[in-house]
């Protein structure tokens, strides 16, 4: 019952609009579907017990003793092994989130250099260096290289840190 509580009030969460922007009941419901998949795992557990065990005790009869008792120890162990089961789902479910966030922002962050860097070729003087930001291309180079006929534009620009 506490189980599918949680799993309801999760699902009711969801249906809740963001506070101030930040989703507060997303979070709320990414909450309560974990700890109802929590209270949820000893009866999975046990319904795959009473399933699994007599099923490849049938399929597979040079195992059934073996499968019949492996059944009988988890049925046995349930309260001690559930645990354990809710933890790796939990991580699982963790590894996989951080996954998909991961995937999403390099497939952001891909989008974004395809729309703005667009150029086929970019320059910066010798002089500036990871630790110098010094130096800038001079106006008559910049017009040298917008005289060649090959070139459609040329976009200069500066970068000048600014402590805040």
């Amino acid at each position: 019952g506490i189980a599918l509580g949680l799993l309801l009030v999760g699902y009711l969460l969801t249906r809740l609009d963001a506070v101030d922007g930040l989703p507060v009941f997303g979070y709320a419901a990414a909450l309560a579907f974990m700890f109802g998949g929590a209270f949820l795992t000893p009866n999975v557990l046990w319904l795959v017990c009473r399933v699994a065990g007599p099923l490849i005790a049938t399929l597979l009869r040079a195992v059934r003793v073996e499968a019949r008792l492996a059944s009988a120890n988890l049925r046995g162990a349930i309260l001690r092994v559930s645990i354990s089961v809710a933890a790796l789902a939990v991580s699982l479910a963790m590894m996989t989130a951080v996954s998909i966030m991961i995937g999403s922002f390099r497939e952001t962050v891909a989008y974004w250099v395809d729309q703005t860097l667009l150029a086929d070729v970019y320059a910066r003087p010798v002089e500036r260096t990871a630790t110098n930001f010094a130096g800038e291309i001079g106006d008559a180079a910049i017009k040298q290289i917008e005289a060649i006929p090959e070139v459609a534009a040329v976009d200069a620009f500066a970068v000048q840190p600014l402590d805040y």
